[in-house]
């Protein structure tokens, strides 16, 4: 098995304990090497449920899972692939039945967040300052609710959000705005997809008893496109990895994507090793796909 990793996929694959950043560029052979890490955990004695695996998305989570299954020949060592919302939304939904928070419903209509959206501009400034700023910019609606997400994913208060990303100063009824949407949606007991990681997190943030119960339950953790990764997700991945887990974080910043939508490449370049101390570095340089010279 061994010999068909080169000398920098074995490093990371037989890394012991402790903390772990992987610089992983395009074609290096990032996912075969993940999976290698997985099969060397089950092969040190590590069931499923001490190893949580985070994908990005979904077709990732998906594409991943179904190439590590197909790598373990014993299924009952194969340990589950999240996503970073299917997770928050199982913790969500556990600490719903436990009563420790209420019941919401996850509402995963992109049309209705929309709609109420522009009832509560429409209320806040009415329908002619509303019609007269749409002539301007069609976006108003996507550009307030791109302004909830980045507020929520980086866990700012509106203010701050405002300064940092609203140009167009004459949008600050974005501001209460956003109060009104929050108000709204805790009123209808309704969770859109993006408030399942900003719901935990400020759970998180104001639950001790709850950052103890999500804590030192796993023993590895291994992060994909970590370059992506957002204050909200950070939070929730430093709580469960706690003082126990050693957490692997594969990523390239040069392929951050997602910075409009909260990505923050400042955690791969510098914070993942404040939050996770004697963190070891590695780096998948030899690309399969184009070649050595790339």
């Amino acid at each position: 098995m061994q010999g068909m990793y080169t000398e920098e996929q074995k490093k990371i694959i037989d890394h012991d304990k402790g903390h772990a950043l992987v610089i992983a560029g395009p074609g290096t052979g990032k996912t075969t090497t993940m999976i290698g890490r997985i099969q060397t955990l089950a092969s040190r004695g590590y069931v499923p449920s001490q190893l949580l695996i985070l994908m990005f998305n979904k077709s990732a989570k998906d594409e991943f899972a179904s190439k590590l299954s197909s790598k373990i020949d014993n299924q009952s060592l194969v340990p589950e692939v999240r996503t970073y919302h299917s997770l928050a939304k199982a913790i969500l939904e556990s600490l719903e039945r436990k009563g420790v928070i209420e019941k919401h419903v996850l509402e995963t209509s992109e049309k209705r967040r929309q709609m109420m959206a522009l009832d509560i501009i429409r209320r806040k400034i009415g329908n002619n300052r509303l019609n007269e700023i749409q002539k301007g910019s069609e976006k108003i609606i996507e550009d307030f609710l791109s302004f909830v997400d980045l507020i929520k994913a980086n866990l700012l208060s509106p203010k701050d959000a405002f300064d940092a990303y609203i140009d167009d100063k004459d949008l600050d009824f974005f501001l209460s705005c956003f109060d009104d949407f929050e108000d709204e949606r805790q009123l209808k007991r309704i969770r859109f997809f993006s408030d399942l990681l900003s719901d935990l997190a400020y759970l998180i943030i104001r639950n001790e008893n709850v950052r103890n119960w999500l804590s030192n339950k796993k023993s590895h953790i291994i992060v994909d496109e970590y370059q992506d990764t957002n204050l909200s997700q950070q939070l929730i991945l430093k709580t469960i990895a706690g003082e126990k887990a050693s957490v692997m974080a594969v990523g390239d910043v040069d392929q951050s994507i997602y910075e409009w939508r909260g990505g923050t490449p400042e955690l791969m370049l510098h914070q993942f090793e404040k939050d996770f101390p004697e963190t070891q570095r590695f780096t998948l340089s030899n690309s399969f796909r184009f070649g050595e010279k790339l």
